[in-house]
């Protein structure tokens, strides 16, 4: 587990462009299950869908230009040795404790908006995220996320678990994903 400074110019970046990009788009809302809270939620890239064979999601063509900007951040601030495949973007999310069982490795994750309080916990150690990306292993290390007041946007760059007769690789689904940035 370690943390990832944001260079000064990101944070411009995210602040002039992507955090008004997060709050002009619908982001669905999810109701409470066993390992989650109440908020608003979205995947985008490609991976498990519930029941269904693994594709690219829904929200990349119903969100394009959010998608590809959160692509271009991937570029930017993710370490090359995580080739994401999924993208988490959470509005007011609080989860419960939990571990991913469907990551494959370190993820990487942040926080932004005006807010007090969401800290990531994880293993019993409290993270504030805000602007400060973490990397981390969701599957192997439990974690959920502190009460939150304002308006909080969280965004995970993971790699989802493929199904055995997925043809593909995570790397050629990365590579895939990177090449459809269009901006």
């Amino acid at each position: 587990m370690y943390n990832i400074e944001l260079s000064r110019s990101t944070i411009q970046w995210i602040d002039a462009v992507l955090l008004p990009a997060l709050q002009q788009k619908k982001i669905k809302y999810t109701n409470v299950r066993t390992n989650s809270g109440p908020g608003h939620t979205q995947c985008f890239g490609y991976g498990c869908r519930r029941g269904r064979t693994d594709d690219f999601f829904k929200a990349n063509v119903q969100n394009v230009e959010l998608y590809s900007l959160l692509l271009l951040l991937g570029s930017e601030i993710v370490p090359s040795h995580i080739n994401f495949t999924c993208i988490q973007v959470n509005h007011n999310y609080e989860s419960k404790p939990h571990m991913d069982k469907k990551n494959v490795g370190e993820s990487l994750t942040f926080s932004l908006g005006n807010f007090t309080g969401g800290e990531l916990v994880v293993d019993g150690i409290p993270n504030q995220t805000k602007l400060l990306p973490l990397v981390f292993d969701a599957s192997k290390q439990e974690h959920h996320n502190l009460p939150i007041q304002g308006n909080r946007y969280s965004i995970t760059f993971f790699v989802n678990k493929l199904s055995t007769k997925n043809p593909f690789t995570t790397d050629d689904i990365h590579k895939e994903m990177m090449e459809s940035i269009y901006i």
